[in-house]
């Protein structure tokens, strides 16, 4: 006899894989080095350090920001902080005001909207002092700046790019700076002086310059050293060179070179066009008319221009050239003796003095 058994299944119920969760301790291609620091037991008064590592996979900057919750006894130097390819560091410090347990919330976010959160502990301790006033922690200058790194991105050889940091005394005591120092010549200090001195949160600015000479990638720190206990601090800054133009140069071209008055009256305008066909730019330096010393029955004259200029490439300026009569006669130019010409000097290495020759005549009345 046959027995036919019934075969029982379930069709097209294959298992639904679910999504990936994103890793707590990522912010994009930034992974944070610990979700918790604890700082254990220190001296009221006194204050400790510890480093977070922040580390990314992304060739291009990417900007975190960093929000303090919970306890103002735990503080970081900066706000926002600039972090490239490799490793960045971001300092915390614990400070506590009063014994016992302290804990707090130190929050990193970036521009996508993603968030990390570091739990911060520490316990105040009573040190075994006594009791009166803070120690020598609390009156000593501190120097807090409000980016420790900066990244200039590519800028032109030949330009240059300008950011400004602010410096802030967050210490109980005046702040002396002894110097202000960059490790490349590409990177140039201004703003405040080298040798000034900050009260106790006063703030100043650090301003540095990214000039590009050549065509590679330049990386550095700004050294700034003062009487802060705890050494110098810096920024670490980088940015490339490159070059992008094809001919590197201005080409100065002119709408003419010579011009042709004839007056029925007393004068005559015309207008010139000077333009640069190069890629770089073009400075004009000097703009000048020659008139004849002998024959004085016209004179030529040149306006719009005030002094040197600078020509974008692809840019142009014009200028006004008048001839004046006071009687009837020609004024014709005479190139070898200098003699009613007009000159536009310039930094074109080719043609650094453009010549336009200058000929007028017509009836005076």
């Amino acid at each position: 006899m046959l027995l036919l058994l019934p075969i029982v299944g379930c069709v097209g119920l294959a298992p639904t894989a679910k999504p990936p969760e994103a890793a707590a301790d990522r912010l994009g291609d930034v992974r944070v080095g610990a979700l918790a620091m604890d700082f254990g037991p220190v001296p009221v008064g006194d204050e400790a350090e510890s480093v977070l590592t922040l580390t990314s996979s992304s060739t291009e900057m990417v900007t975190v920001r960093a929000l303090l919750e919970g306890d103002a006894a735990f503080s970081v130097p900066v706000d926002t902080l600039a972090v490239f390819e490799g490793d960045t560091l971001l300092t915390v410090r614990f400070r506590p005001t009063a014994t016992g347990a302290v804990s707090g919330t130190l929050r990193l976010s970036d521009d996508a909207g993603a968030t990390v959160d570091v739990a911060l502990l520490g316990n105040g301790d009573s040190g075994g002092g006594g009791g009166g006033g803070g120690g020598e922690g609390d009156s000593a200058p501190n120097v807090s700046l409000n980016a420790t790194s900066y990244d200039f991105g590519e800028l032109e050889i030949g330009r240059s790019v300008t950011e400004s940091f602010t410096l802030t005394n967050n210490g109980g005591s005046p702040l002396t700076l002894s110097g202000i120092t960059p490790s490349d010549g590409a990177f140039r200090i201004g703003g405040i002086a080298a040798n000034a001195t900050l009260a106790p949160g006063a703030s100043g600015t650090v301003d540095v310059t990214f000039a590009p000479t050549r065509s590679e990638a330049y990386s550095g720190t700004i050294s700034i050293a003062s009487n802060d206990p705890d050494g110098a601090a810096t920024i670490a800054v980088r940015g490339r060179g490159a070059q992008t133009c094809s001919l590197c140069e201005p080409v100065i071209e002119v709408d003419t070179d010579s011009l042709e008055f004839t007056v029925f009256g007393s004068s005559d305008r015309k207008t010139v066009i000077v333009r640069n066909d190069g890629d770089v730019d073009l400075r004009v330096t000097d703009v000048s008319v020659a008139n004849d010393l002998v024959a004085t029955c016209g004179t030529f004259s040149v306006s719009g221009w005030s002094g040197p200029r600078v020509v974008a490439p692809s840019g142009s300026m014009s200028l006004t050239v008048t001839y004046t009569i006071t009687d009837n006669c020609f004024d014709y130019p005479f190139p070898d003796l200098d003699s009613n010409m007009m000159h536009i000097l310039s930094n074109d290495p080719y043609t650094p003095d453009w010549a336009i020759s200058l000929q007028g005549s017509g009836v005076y009345f």
